[in-house]
């Protein structure tokens, strides 16, 4: 994930399951799937583990289950203010 220049916009790039596992999607033609969007639309950010044997960047990557745990109180949250 990269910062734009002016802090606004940043750079994601999507990742796909691949069984318990999540690793980088690609487009078509191989190249990353990335996404510009705003700052302030990210909920999370690193919170991926790569559990790579070898520190792969193409991972695979783990949800630890912490973080699935703080990612749903977090909206339990978001829906009680609605």
């Amino acid at each position: 994930m990269n910062k734009s220049p002016d802090g606004t916009k940043i750079h994601v790039q999507w990742l796909k399951k691949e069984r318990k596992f999540y690793v980088p999607d690609n487009l078509k033609s191989g190249s990353p799937y990335v996404s510009e969007v705003s700052i302030e639309s990210v909920m999370f950010s690193h919170v991926m583990s790569n559990v790579s044997y070898v520190g792969d960047r193409k991972g695979p990557y783990l949800l630890d289950r912490e973080t699935k745990t703080m990612i749903m109180d977090a909206y339990v949250e978001r829906d009680q203010n609605i």
